[in-house]
């Protein structure tokens, strides 16, 4: 995990919720007054410019429209307004931070898990997939797969069968 996300989700979503909320709404991809082109055009310029991994540089130049959709996301996030929206997203950030009120243990058995990290990933780490598949022991219906991907590129280049092996689970559902 890189050194930002580690501070944030250790100390300062968990403490500081507002504070990051905030931090949050003044990023090019959420901030008011700036046209959807104008958000777009920053957000190139420091994605491709200087804070992707090759890999998702990669990505992102090969599909242009994934920018566009993280914009689009990014601003539901603040549709309701920036003091709203950084209230919102720092509570959302909190509850990731803090316990769940059940043990990962506890998932009930039989239940398909998918586990999908990257070894390249500085946001979410594969040992916490490792972690996890380690708590749920040896189920047959949960796998972990680590990829040699990124945060972004593992979702690109593994859309069509992680969306495949969807579709099959809710073919067997009864």
């Amino acid at each position: 995990m890189n050194w930002w996300n580690w501070i944030g989700f250790t100390f300062g979503l968990r403490l500081f919720p507002t504070l990051c909320g905030w931090h949050f709404s003044r990023q090019p991809s959420v901030r008011p007054g700036l046209s959807d082109a104008e958000r777009l055009q920053m957000a190139e310029a420091s994605f491709l410019n200087f804070d992707a991994h090759p890999k998702d540089r990669e990505v992102v130049q090969q599909d242009p429209d994934l920018l566009r959709l993280w914009l689009r996301a990014c601003g539901e996030a603040f549709a309701q307004g920036t003091s709203v929206g950084s209230e919102a997203v720092g509570v959302d950030g909190r509850l990731n931070c803090v316990e769940f009120g059940f043990r990962v243990e506890d998932i009930r058995e039989g239940l398909p898990m998918r586990l999908w990290y990257g070894s390249l990933d500085t946001n979410v780490p594969p040992n916490h997939g490792v972690q996890i598949a380690k708590r749920l022991g040896k189920r047959e219906e949960v796998r972990l797969r680590v990829e040699e991907e990124t945060h972004i590129s593992l979702q690109a280049v593994y859309k069509r069968e992680m969306l495949e092996d969807l579709v099959e689970w809710m073919g067997k559902k009864e």
